[in-house]
């Protein structure tokens, strides 16, 4: 429950302004050919196992990279990329295809995305993927970018910018 309170809380600090939602329309933020390109400088991990805690889960290891260009197919999908180094021997490659929510805020963009990432290990590599829940808030020119994954176990934290 404790997890829905945070989403919720989330949403409404990113958007105070916002009236209603609109799966159907690109979003003013989002609209057809955006491009978009960040990263991830911080991540915070969250136990919410016995005890609520924030106690040595915020790092600012292992970056993330990433460009999402939103496809001008008459629905607010987008398809972007990322790569991260995740140690010297360990990089990191993937997909984010997305769909961009319609919140009726100009500078407001959430979206849904499902990441697989490819991690180079020796002498296998490692396949991971799983649904991602993001906002992007624009200050002046620059992007406060939040994604979280369904359990909100990991929260990261970056700064993106719009190309177009």
């Amino acid at each position: 429950m404790s997890k829905i309170l945070i989403l919720l809380l989330l949403l409404v600090i990113a958007s105070p302004e916002s009236s209603s939602l609109d799966f159907w329309q690109y979003p003013e933020i989002a609209d057809k050919n955006a491009l978009f390109v960040g990263g991830f400088a911080a991540s915070l991990s969250i136990d919410f196992s016995e005890s609520f805690s924030f106690a040595d889960n915020f790092s600012f290891y292992y970056p993330e990279l990433f460009l999402d260009y939103v496809l001008p197919i008459g629905l607010p999908f987008s398809f972007g990329v990322s790569v991260r180094n995740l140690e010297p021997d360990l990089f990191g490659f993937g997909i984010r295809p997305g769909y961009h929510i319609n919140v009726n805020d100009e500078n407001l963009d959430v979206y849904i995305l499902y990441v697989v990432s490819f991690v180079s290990t020796e002498p296998f590599g490692l396949l991971e993927w799983g649904g991602r829940f993001g906002l992007r808030r624009r200050f002046g020119g620059v992007f406060l970018s939040i994604e979280t994954g369904w359990r909100l176990q990991v929260i990261y934290f970056g700064l993106s910018l719009k190309i177009n």
